[in-house]
């Protein structure tokens, strides 16, 4: 656990082993808007849930997501989101299906309960997003499909819709799938769909970073159209699979990206310059890289401004 304002390590869990003596890697986390819970999702099929008190993280539940079928391999969990209310929890599967848990009890009492397994999704799902209210969600499968689904929270089932729901109505919460026209922008020329990792919106929804297979961080405006209009970012010296701005109040303007084969943690800090709302925020840094300006732009361009990689070794130690 980081404290991203003073860049200091205020928790960690270990897992134990195995009783084969293998370790349990994670492969997906997200904490839920409220602040009271973790989930991460495993290489293992698990589903561990965390509650979160006074610095403090304590394991409440280690779920285990069974195979398809019995001859079916046991694949891992590729993305997990809470719902915008912290009750639900969505899943993305390597096995091809999308879950739905709730979460049951109070505190570190907390247990997931799964609903029936979603149905419709053309290939395995690897990113997810919810509408505000919790009664739709919808997936973004490996062969860029994008299905979407309705939930009867009473009953806890869910229903395959064919077509896309008017965006107005269905009113989508949080960071965007990582296809769609507002996020056409993210893919720059000659890319496919393997090249773009994540995406990731700040709370007040004018800008987005991404992070791609070529150790890039970039950063767009919301909604991205324009492909060549981002300030682009070095630092990962490998694939940057995972990025988010923080939703914390005040410290809104920070990211975290996280590296692939360089297993690399960075912290970056967002200034808008001095005629935006985080203008009183002054970089630690200059930026690495600055590929594009919008001469017509009246407005300062936002600037992302790395303030360090993460080092997780020493509890207390930046």
């Amino acid at each position: 656990m980081w404290d991203a304002a003073s860049r200091t390590l205020l928790d960690t869990y270990e897992f134990e082993l195995d009783d084969d003596g293998a370790q349990e890697e994670i492969t997906c986390t997200h904490w839920s808007d409220d602040g009271n819970y973790i989930v991460c999702g495993t290489e293992s099929s698990k589903l561990c849930l965390f509650f979160y008190e006074n610095n403090q993280i304590v394991l409440c539940q280690r779920f285990l997501i069974p195979k398809k079928s019995k001859n079916s391999a046991l694949e891992q969990v590729a993305y997990v989101r809470f719902s915008p209310d912290s009750k639900m929890v969505g899943v993305a599967h390597m096995d091809g299906r999308g879950y739905i848990f709730s979460l049951d009890g109070e505190r570190e009492r907390m247990q997931l309960t799964m609903w029936k397994p979603l149905t419709g999704l053309s290939a395995a799902p690897t990113h997810i997003q919810w509408n505000e209210r919790g009664t739709w969600i919808k997936y973004l499968t490996r062969d860029y499909d994008i299905a979407h689904y309705t939930l009867d929270l009473e009953r806890r089932s869910t229903k395959f819709v064919a077509d896309t729901p008017d965006p107005d109505k269905a009113d989508w919460a949080g960071d965007p799938l990582i296809a769609g026209w507002d996020v056409q922008g993210l893919y720059q020329a000659g890319w496919d769909g393997t090249d773009l990792n994540d995406a990731s919106i700040t709370p007040d929804g004018r800008f987005i970073a991404s992070g791609d297979d070529f150790g890039c961080v970039r950063l767009h405006k919301y909604p991205a159209v324009n492909p060549k209009a981002h300030h682009l970012y070095h630092g990962h010296s490998s694939f940057v699979v995972g990025i988010e701005f923080l939703r914390i109040p005040g410290e809104a303007n920070r990211l975290i990206t996280c590296g692939g084969a360089d297993m690399a943690i960075f912290q970056w800090k967002l200034n808008q310059g001095p005629l935006d709302e985080f203008s009183e925020f002054v970089p630690e840094a200059a930026p690495v890289d600055d590929e594009f300006n919008e001469p017509d732009d009246p407005q300062p361009e936002p600037q992302l401004c790395p303030e360090g990689a993460l080092k997780l070794t020493e509890r207390g130690e930046e």
